[in-house]
């Protein structure tokens, strides 16, 4: 199930990093929430986490997905990404999920 969400992450994360467009898709049909869904579950996964991070980082921006987020507590699951990460010496995926953390939080 983790090898299916891994490889799902990876090629939403690689469609949004070359087509915009597909960034809009994504969240209109609520890969957000579905990110958010995977995430709290496996976020002990470092490829999940960190695909699920870079591809938050490329849609943050939009209004909409800072307002999903903040909805279903991902504020908290960044927080607790970023912790776990950065305890085991994995900075890059706890800076991702701190990148991601201010961007919600910022107005």
């Amino acid at each position: 199930n983790v090898d299916i969400q891994r490889s799902i992450t990876i090629l939403i994360y690689n469609v949004s990093l070359e087509c915009k467009t597909m960034r809009d898709i994504f969240i209109q049909n609520n890969f957000v929430e579905y990110t958010l869904d995977a995430l709290n579950k496996n976020f002990e996964d470092n490829d999940l986490s960190k695909y699920f991070c870079e591809f938050l980082k490329l849609i943050v921006e939009k209004e909409e997905v800072k307002i999903c987020i903040r909805a279903k507590d991902g504020t908290i699951l960044l927080a607790k990404i970023e912790s776990h990460y950065r305890k085991i010496s994995e900075n890059e995926v706890a800076d991702l999920a701190l990148d991601v953390f201010k961007a919600v939080c910022s107005p």
